[in-house]
Protein backbone atom coordinates (compact mmCIF):
# COMPACT_ATOMS: atom_id res chain seq x y z
CA UNK A 1 0.00 0.00 0.00
CA UNK A 2 2.48 2.07 -0.66
CA UNK A 3 0.98 3.81 -3.23
CA UNK A 4 -2.17 4.20 -1.71
CA UNK A 5 -1.96 8.16 -1.58
CA UNK A 6 -1.95 8.06 -5.86
CA UNK A 7 -4.68 5.88 -6.51
CA UNK A 8 -6.75 8.57 -7.56
CA UNK A 9 -4.30 9.09 -10.22
CA UNK A 10 -5.33 5.86 -12.10
CA UNK A 11 -7.43 6.73 -14.73
CA UNK A 12 -7.69 3.75 -17.24
CA UNK A 13 -10.32 1.36 -15.98
CA UNK A 14 -9.55 -0.97 -13.23
CA UNK A 15 -11.08 -4.61 -12.31
CA UNK A 16 -10.32 -5.50 -9.07
CA UNK A 17 -10.73 -9.03 -7.67
CA UNK A 18 -10.70 -10.68 -4.24
CA UNK A 19 -11.40 -14.29 -3.03
CA UNK A 20 -14.20 -14.72 -0.44
CA UNK A 21 -11.61 -16.53 1.94
CA UNK A 22 -8.65 -14.27 1.33
CA UNK A 23 -7.52 -13.22 4.76
CA UNK A 24 -4.22 -11.42 3.32
CA UNK A 25 -5.62 -8.54 1.68
CA UNK A 26 -9.53 -8.34 2.32
CA UNK A 27 -9.03 -4.61 3.90
CA UNK A 28 -6.88 -3.17 1.37
CA UNK A 29 -8.98 -4.17 -1.86
CA UNK A 30 -12.27 -2.02 -0.91
CA UNK A 31 -10.00 0.98 0.12
CA UNK A 32 -8.47 0.28 -3.14
CA UNK A 33 -11.80 -0.09 -4.88
CA UNK A 34 -12.80 3.52 -3.62
CA UNK A 35 -9.65 5.45 -3.79
CA UNK A 36 -9.36 4.43 -8.14
CA UNK A 37 -12.37 6.33 -9.59
CA UNK A 38 -14.58 4.29 -11.74
CA UNK A 39 -12.97 0.83 -10.44
CA UNK A 40 -14.64 -2.29 -9.79
CA UNK A 41 -14.62 -4.61 -7.19
CA UNK A 42 -15.23 -8.64 -7.71
CA UNK A 43 -15.71 -11.16 -5.35
CA UNK A 44 -14.52 -14.87 -6.40
CA UNK A 45 -16.73 -17.32 -4.30
CA UNK A 46 -14.33 -20.09 -2.81
CA UNK A 47 -11.35 -18.55 -3.41
CA UNK A 48 -8.45 -17.96 -0.87
CA UNK A 49 -5.51 -15.37 -1.73
CA UNK A 50 -4.70 -17.48 -5.35
CA UNK A 51 -7.67 -16.55 -6.96
CA UNK A 52 -6.43 -17.71 -10.22
CA UNK A 53 -5.69 -20.99 -8.67
CA UNK A 54 -8.80 -21.34 -6.57
CA UNK A 55 -11.59 -20.46 -8.93
CA UNK A 56 -10.08 -19.92 -12.26
CA UNK A 57 -13.16 -20.40 -14.26
CA UNK A 58 -15.09 -17.86 -12.19
CA UNK A 59 -12.02 -15.37 -12.70
CA UNK A 60 -11.79 -16.07 -16.30
CA UNK A 61 -15.56 -15.05 -16.50
CA UNK A 62 -15.05 -11.98 -14.92
CA UNK A 63 -12.03 -10.27 -16.85
CA UNK A 64 -14.11 -11.74 -20.36
CA UNK A 65 -16.66 -9.71 -18.86
CA UNK A 66 -14.91 -6.15 -17.96
CA UNK A 67 -13.24 -6.42 -21.49
CA UNK A 68 -16.06 -6.63 -23.30
CA UNK A 69 -17.61 -3.60 -20.88
CA UNK A 70 -14.63 -1.68 -21.64
CA UNK A 71 -14.26 -2.64 -25.54
CA UNK A 72 -18.14 -2.19 -25.88
CA UNK A 73 -17.09 1.48 -25.49
CA UNK A 74 -14.42 1.98 -28.14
Amino acid sequence: MESKHDLHKVKCPTLLMIGDHDTMTNYQQPYIQENIPHSELKVIPNAHHGTNLDNPDKVNELIREFLQKIMSKY
